[in-house]
């Protein structure tokens, strides 16, 4: 099953992914054609909160994070 993800920045730019829902639950995007690979982005909802983690995904295999924010509700 293929989801789509869209988002809008502050700037005006805006983009539409590809996202998928792998056996672990958690929801993917994924940004393709950088030069130094693929960006992927990886979405928890656990205990109300919300947790992303993105990383560069090289040709070769090997990752590394560089974003990571976790939201939470408030009452307010």
């Amino acid at each position: 099953q293929v989801y789509r993800f869209v988002t809008q920045l502050a700037n005006g730019r805006s983009g539409d992914y590809e996202g998928i829902v792998p056996e672990d639950g958690n929801f993917q995007w994924t940004i393709p054609g950088f030069p130094m690979g693929t960006m992927k982005y990886t979405v928890k909802i656990r205990d109300g909160k919300y947790f992303e983690t993105g990383e560069i995904v090289s040709d070769s295999g090997d990752s590394k994070q560089f974003f990571e924010m976790t939201l939470e509700k408030s009452s307010d």
